[in-house]
């Protein structure tokens, strides 16, 4: 028995409506065994039959996802792009660090249109940004000790736990 997913893509199940249509052309079975050799239910098979009488296979073709359609244009997600390029500090925020709630308050500024923080993340995603968490140092840390320990102290420490676990 071939390994079938558990759900099917809208390609693949416009696929399979496509090839009852070709079944129905070819005018050699039923619909009872269209709809075995397919494995959908009688039920499906008629609602093709009718659709496709009406319409030919264009009629079987999938339909566009139902909703409001893109909420900012692309010239709009170009000025945005641009402002977030100058960074935080350029709009008046304190620190230079993008956070959703910042950048739906610049995008209302530079295109007039009001976005929830939530979407916003969606947006920069789909722009190519990632989330990005700002490495933590201390405030202390002192690059020329660090590396003046790396350079003798460490190699000690290695050498004599070598020495321990022969």
């Amino acid at each position: 028995m071939p390994w079938k997913p558990a759900r099917l893509t809208k390609a693949q199940l416009e696929e399979r409506r496509f090839k009852c249509a070709e079944l129905f052309t070819a005018d050699e079975l039923d619909q009872k065994r269209i709809a075995l050799e397919l494995e959908v239910s009688t039920a499906s098979i008629s609602k093709w039959h009718a659709k496709w009488l009406k319409g030919g296979s264009a009629a079987l073709s999938a339909k566009p996802h139902p909703g409001p359609g893109k909420s900012i244009s692309a010239q709009d997600q170009q000025k945005l792009l641009e402002a977030v390029k100058l960074g935080a500090l350029h709009w008046g925020f304190s620190v230079d660090r993008w956070t959703a709630t910042r950048i739906a308050d610049v995008c209302q500024r530079v295109t007039s249109i009001d976005f929830h923080p939530d979407h916003i993340r969606k947006l920069m995603r789909e722009l190519g940004f990632s989330p990005q968490k700002p490495q933590r140092k201390a405030v202390e840390r002192d690059e020329t000790a660090i590396a003046a320990w790396l350079e003798t102290t460490h190699p000690e420490i290695v050498k004599r736990g070598a020495r321990k676990t022969r």
